[in-house]
């Protein structure tokens, strides 16, 4: 059975990081090497884009009541830490081809409460944000770019007057180190004050992130073919919903202590795997997985709408389909699960809810583009045969023979 979405790290890297947490390199030398590794003088190396993010909203300290204009979609714990800075998170409308919101829709919600505005590329995709920039710098306001889940895209590169620009290698994203994130801070000031700050913060133990490497090279083992297809009849004799697990697995912070969590700074073991994935060339894996997500496209948009299809780059780190009929979904995700593909609508993404009443229905049309999108698996794992089983399979729900 093909899992949902495997995760992109080689037993080579797993191997590197234990034997970097066994024999620690020395902190500051590290630290030194992976910014001059990533090749930019803004480089921020932080834990986690939630560290990086919550960070960057204490230095600026912003006046409360100070809005943060952010896509619709987007992970719950960015809408957390909004908040705790005592700012109010207001959702714009995306356009499900590009999944980003147009100049317009950003013009009309900034106001002179407005302090920032962040723009997510999702699912994998990238497109120039040229005419937003130039509406969120009419009003010199803070210009964020979200990259976390489209690394690996050829033209995936900032606006050149984008103020941050935030790159995560958590354990679900591409080119994953499990754990770690880069910032790009172009105000030279503000990132001084945000390195200033963050020298205080603890520094994650090397035992935990040894016991991540150790977990999640389990799980790698786990969810090969074979493997998770006996993991998920196991589930099933014992009436256990192996989606919940998934999802549990798959999270990069879960349980109390949220922000005492995402407030470290990464073990030197975590920066040089980072460093080392970084140094990795993949392009042809890229490559191989743009292919199998195009192959897949040809059969899916035929009949359902597939979110970031009008985007300029697309290399389908995840594969959504928008079923247009609720009741369908249910029905269509058993019979692919049936054959072998493990389909599912459980997601980290949430819809923004409108806490300013500025934009009720984008927030109502965000909540029900999640309930009617089903994530595919479509990766380089999976031959050219199997993803083409999967497209005929997608061909055969629309008959209605379930």
């Amino acid at each position: 059975m093909w899992i949902r979405k495997r995760i992109d790290i080689s037993y080579s890297d797993l191997l590197f990081g234990m034997g970097k947490c066994i024999v620690p390199p020395n902190f500051s030398k590290t630290i030194k090497a992976i910014n001059a590794q990533w090749g930019d003088q803004s480089t921020f190396t932080c834990f986690s884009v939630r560290t990086g993010f919550d960070l960057l909203l204490k230095t600026l300290s912003y006046q409360e009541g100070g809005e943060v204009l952010i896509s619709a979609l987007t992970i719950p714990d960015m809408i957390s830490i909004i908040e705790e800075h005592g700012l109010v998170a207001v959702p714009l409308e995306i356009d499900e081809r590009t999944t980003l919101p147009s100049a317009n829709s950003v013009k009309a919600l900034i106001t002179d409460n407005t302090c920032a505005v962040i723009i997510t590329h999702l699912f994998g995709t990238h497109s120039p944000i040229d005419d937003i920039v130039s509406v969120v710098k009419n009003r010199d306001l803070l210009l964020i770019e979200d990259f976390a889940q489209s690394y690996g895209v050829e033209s995936c590169k900032p606006n050149e007057l984008t103020d941050i620009s935030m790159y995560s290698f958590g354990t679900i994203k591409t080119a994953t180190a499990l754990g770690g994130a880069i910032l790009e801070v172009q105000d030279t000031a503000l990132r001084e004050l945000m390195i200033k700050a963050y020298k205080i913060y603890p520094i994650q133990s090397t035992s935990s992130y040894l016991k991540k490497i150790l977990k999640y090279s389990f799980l790698k083992t786990l969810t090969l073919s074979f493997s998770f297809a006996v993991l998920v009849k196991y589930c099933q004799w014992f009436s256990i919903d192996y989606d919940k697990i998934l999802y549990k697995w798959s999270k990069g912070f879960s349980g109390d202590g949220f922000f005492q969590n995402i407030r470290k700074r990464p073990c030197s073991s975590l920066m040089s795997v980072m460093k080392r994935r970084f140094k990795d060339n993949r392009s042809q894996r890229y490559r191989a997985q743009t292919e199998r997500g195009k192959i897949l496209y040809s059969f899916a948009s035929k009949y359902y709408s597939c979110p970031g299809d009008g985007a300029a780059s697309h290399i389908y780190w995840v594969f959504p389909i928008i079923v247009k009929k609720e009741q369908e979904v249910d029905g269509l995700i058993a019979l692919l699960r049936k054959n072998g593909f493990d389909a599912t609508t459980r997601q980290s993404l949430i819809a923004v809810e409108d806490a300013s009443q500025k934009s009720a229905y984008t927030a109502s049309r965000a909540a029900q583009l999640i309930k009617s999108m089903i994530y595919l698996p479509c990766y380089d794992g999976m031959s050219l045969k199997e993803v083409k089983r999967l497209g005929l399979l997608l061909e055969k729900a629309t008959s209605n023979d379930f």
